[in-house]
């Protein structure tokens, strides 16, 4: 979303007014024997904003709506080109389907890191992923495969490419402003 800025002499919001937005962001932390071999810069995502998906999913979560879980549960890894838009559902050719944030499958830590953002860490072991060059990530929420919603959807530029032996962390933050 796009911030708006209001003249000086405003000191009242209007309805309809935007004065939000919500950002996520991720870098790719590539590791050998437990040592970082390369780590890329932030990498800015698309939030969804269609039914069921992204934005809608805390609207829907705010007016206490059942069947719209807010938490993100797992990502998605792909080798898809096509630019994101505000209503993907899915990525465009995902991989490496069902990776789940839940620390117990793979190791990953989430925190709130400030009042507005979250920190999330998606471990990624050499075995559970092929040798490939990646091009997509998405965030969702839900049970996957079910009732899945996503979130967010970037492409990574410049591409992941992952070798032999190597584990892949993708650190995810999301934050929310006003």
């Amino acid at each position: 979303m796009q911030r708006l800025t209001l003249p000086k002499q405003h000191k009242k919001y209007s309805v309809g007014d935007t004065i939000r937005a919500t950002v996520g962001k991720f870098k790719i932390i590539t590791s050998e024997n437990g040592k970082v071999v390369k780590e890329t810069d932030w990498i800015k995502n698309m939030i969804m904003k269609s039914s069921g998906h992204g934005l809608n999913v805390l609207v829907r979560n705010i007016i206490g709506e059942a069947g719209y879980d807010v938490e993100i549960t797992h990502a998605k890894i792909g080798t898809g080109t096509t630019a994101p838009t505000e209503t993907d559902t899915d990525l465009e050719a995902p991989v490496n389907l069902g990776i789940s944030s839940d620390p117990s499958i793979i190791r990953g830590d989430e925190e709130v890191v400030s009042i507005n953002t979250a920190h999330l860490e998606f471990f990624i072991s050499d075995a559970d992923i092929p040798n490939d060059t990646y091009t997509e990530w998405g965030l969702f929420t839900g049970t996957f495969g079910v009732d899945e919603g996503m979130f967010t959807r970037a492409l990574i530029i410049p591409t992941y490419s992952k070798g032999t032996n190597q584990d892949t962390t993708i650190i995810h933050e999301i934050t929310i402003n006003n």
